[in-house]
């Protein structure tokens, strides 16, 4: 039989191999074949809505301190009116929020907007909640807690996109 910390320790690890394989998808699906993190090329504007406020600033001041410029909302609709004169790279999203969640939320920003890449940041690891996630126009699907070097891979990969779009 486990200890609370060794189940704990068993979804984190869980998470964070999820994570990853999301991340490698992503990769792989954008046609970038470099493995390793390069450089970011371009400091990002990064959204973050997470109706915990812990959650929101501890991703803000991470995101922060690796050179990206960051604004925070603790629900969706004060997010969405952020993102309209913010215009974000990439929204992390929190999936599981009162009043609207993630997958409305994500809903409205690609009915506003379609150039940027919203990333759900939740709890739920379960095919339903992807799939809900996918259908809603979420870019990529992060298990909570995320890693911070899979979270610093996305922005990196993410800024070198951005970077080689077309305006």
């Amino acid at each position: 039989m486990r200890t609370k910390d060794e189940e704990q320790s068993v979804e984190a690890q869980g998470s964070e191999v999820s994570n990853r394989h999301e991340l490698q998808l992503a990769v792989t699906a954008r046609g970038d074949s470099n493995s390793e993190t390069p450089a970011p090329t371009r400091i990002l504007r990064v959204l973050i809505i997470d109706d915990s406020p812990d959650t929101a600033d501890s991703l803000a001041l991470l995101v922060g301190l690796w050179g990206h410029a960051t604004k925070k909302a603790y629900d969706a609709r004060k997010g969405l009116k952020i993102a309209e004169t913010y215009n974000p790279d990439i929204v992390l999203l929190d999936v599981g929020m009162p009043s609207m969640d993630g997958c409305e939320m994500a809903n409205e920003l690609r009915r506003r907007t379609n150039q940027c890449y919203i990333v759900a940041i939740t709890g739920y690891d379960d095919d339903q909640h992807r799939d809900a996630c996918r259908a809603a126009g979420f870019d990529l699907f992060l298990v909570k807690p995320v890693d911070s070097a899979i979270l610093r891979s996305l922005l990196t990969l993410e800024g070198d996109y951005v970077a080689r779009k077309p305006k």
